[in-house]
C-alpha cells in the first residue's frame, strides 16, 4: 500500500486582496467547507483539509 502525505496551508483574509497566481496555476476560488469537500477527491487531501479546518477552530 503507498502512503500519501499531502500538505494543506490556510490564511485569514480581513479585506478584498488581488489574487497573483504562478505560472504552475490556472485559477483560484474561494470554498466554504461544504464545497471544499465535495472537490477534493483524493482521500489524503480531504484529512489534510479536515486537520486545518480542526486546527482554526471550524
Amino acid at each position: 500500500m503507498m502512503r500519501m502525505t499531502d500538505h494543506c496551508f490556510g490564511v485569514e483574509v480581513k479585506e478584498k486582496v488581488c489574487i497573483k497566481l504562478s505560472n504552475e496555476h490556472e485559477k483560484y476560488i474561494w470554498c466554504t467547507e461544504e464545497e471544499v469537500n465535495k472537490r477534493i477527491n483524493w482521500e489524503f487531501s480531504t484529512a489534510a483539509i479536515q486537520r486545518l479546518l480542526e486546527t482554526i477552530g471550524l
